[in-house]
């Protein structure tokens, strides 16, 4: 199983290869922070749409079971 790496851990770990490296690229900072921002976004999306789907399978097996029972009837 992966181990999951928080975003300030890359941050700390990226500062800290900037320090050895003697030189910085901020725009690299700026960019994984943008990247974290759209999983945050994407996450949510998932979450809904999951939620939805869901939703949905539970109206159609209702509409199942009322059908079944008119055609027993």
């Amino acid at each position: 199983m992966e181990s999951k790496v928080t975003g300030s851990q890359v941050r700390s770990q990226l500062i800290q290869l900037f320090q050895d490296a003697g030189y910085e690229l901020p725009e690299l900072i700026v960019f994984i922070e943008s990247l974290e921002q759209k999983n945050i976004l994407l996450e949510q999306e998932i979450s809904k749409l999951k939620s939805a789907s869901a939703r949905r399978v539970t109206t159609t097996s209702t509409m199942n079971t009322r059908l079944m029972d008119a055609l027993r009837e």
